[in-house]
């Protein structure tokens, strides 16, 4: 297939501002820390498919405010010969009606659709939708380029697509090496538009490891990498890194990861090199409390640390076992502890909602997040991604009150065995009220803040998150 002079683009559709990640596809209303990220395996996927001669441009259209109008128009002024499109289980069917529209407006677009969960029900979108060429189910930095540069085939892993025998599936065993990629085009992106809600600077992401070995009930990970993770090489990291502060004064990260704390080594070895490196940067990862240490914990500071979530899902044990966790409350508490003593802020996520919740279990992670000593706090109602055991179970017993497509990480698409939907939302609110005002966490956030400006973002958040909670 030919690449040279062709042109391709990339987009974000314009169908709301949420993380288009396969195990996170929450509205960025909806977490405490409201902050936008942008589309990084678009510029990945752009960055390869430059290097084979291809043409692009990326547009993230909730995050740059572009409505599906101005999108179209584009579409018939500037005829790119591909189209490849970032979609979600909650966004679908809007997704789908701005690439239909799309079509419309440049036949002969080739159109690629980047999803997970599209791995349950793309065939049907392939047989149903003449506007779909082809679906990319999994980990598309590294499909899309040679898609696009050898057409369709079974070799390519991931992949859904139409031939003259019907639909096909391919099952190829991928092995993700982020050192084989090109560095993300961070060019094609409108880097100003994505900052941190404390100090407002810019704030980029940087793909650190791939997997996980935990079993959780409600995450794909576990499925899709069979418990292997994937680290990229120190050195690779680093020039990103500096790539990121030296061209596009970027000094703030997310170090993506499915757990970032997986290997205790290979973390310890780069936070070592950020040190040697004297780069003043600050950032952010997520990690289960089974996987870290002091002495870990420690580096990462030195580094330029600055906050770690944490799963805690729960503060019932039984819940914890039923979900497949793997943790236990002993192990939260103390590296949240460890977190206070070495000055890392941390954030405690709960999952409430899943099948077995009931009034009893509830009260116990309300009780149990009072006594946490945690820095931020979200509440979400379990959501039931596609391809996971959780997302089973719930069609299984006829769980579901309302379509992915109209819930929400904030409204419940399942009730439990035990609960309705609206005692589940009740119940969120009331943690979420209970655990933001109290006297002695507001203190304790404000004195957090370093300047003046600091300070306001805290209360324009605080304020913003209220209202939120109480709509």
């Amino acid at each position: 297939m030919r690449t040279a002079g062709r042109r391709a683009l990339l987009i974000v559709p314009p169908t709301g501002l949420y993380r288009r990640e396969d195990r996170c596809q929450s509205r960025v209303e909806d977490p405490t820390v409201r902050v936008t990220l942008p589309p990084i395996h678009l510029a990945y996927i752009a960055a390869s498919l430059e290097a084979r001669g291809v043409r692009c441009e990326v547009m993230d259209c909730p995050a740059e405010g572009t409505k599906a109008d101005r999108l179209l128009e584009y579409l018939r002024a500037s005829v790119p010969d591909v189209l490849v499109a970032s979609t979600t289980a909650p966004t679908f069917p809007k997704d789908l009606q701005v690439v239909k529209k799309a079509k419309e407006a440049a036949p002969a677009l080739e159109v690629v659709l980047l999803g997970n969960h599209l791995s349950l029900y793309g065939e049907r979108v392939l047989e149903e939708e003449a506007s779909v060429d082809v679906i990319v189910v999994d980990a598309p930095e590294f499909l899309v380029a040679p898609l696009l540069t050898r057409g369709p085939s079974e070799q390519i892993p991931n992949l859904m697509y139409r031939d003259r025998s019907g639909t096909k599936r391919t099952r190829v065993e991928l092995f993700l090496d982020y050192d084989l990629l090109p560095t993300p085009a961070r060019r094609l992106l409108r880097n100003e538009l994505y900052r941190i809600p404390d100090t407002g600077k810019p704030i980029t992401v940087l793909e650190a490891s791939r997997g996980c070995r935990g079993r959780c009930v409600f995450c794909p990970v576990a499925r899709r990498r069979g418990g292997r993770v994937y680290t990229r090489s120190v050195p690779s990291a680093m020039a990103e890194i500096r790539e990121c502060v030296g061209s596009f004064g970027i000094e703030t990260f997310l170090f993506n990861a499915d757990n970032f704390t997986a290997e205790r080594q290979w973390v310890i070895e780069f936070s070592k090199a950020i040190v040697a490196s004297g780069l003043a940067i600050r950032w952010i990862c997520n990690s289960r409390v089974d996987t870290v240490d002091e002495e870990m914990l420690m580096w990462m500071k030195r580094a330029g640390c600055s906050n770690i979530g944490f799963g805690v899902e729960s503060g019932s044990q039984a819940m914890l076992d039923r979900m497949k966790k793997g943790i236990n409350l002993a192990q939260t508490r103390e590296v949240f502890r460890k977190c206070r003593k070495v000055g890392i802020t941390s954030h405690a996520f709960f999952l409430i909602g899943l099948p077995w919740e009931t009034r009893e279990s509830l009260e116990e992670t309300y009780r149990f997040a009072k006594t946490l000593p945690a820095d931020f706090f979200d509440v979400h109602i379990a959501y039931p991604l596609p391809n996971t055991e959780f997302y089973e179970i719930c069609i299984r017993d006829t769980l579901f009150v309302q379509p992915l497509a109209a819930s929400s990480y904030a409204s419940p698409a399942i009730r439990s065995y035990a609960l309705d939907a609206q005692e589940l939302e009740k119940a969120r609110k009331r943690m979420l009220l209970t655990l933001f005002l109290r006297p002695g966490y507001i203190a304790r956030t404000l004195a957090r803040a370093r300047s003046a400006g600091e300070l306001k973002n805290y209360v324009l958040h605080a304020a913003r998150k209220m209202r939120s909670i109480l709509s």
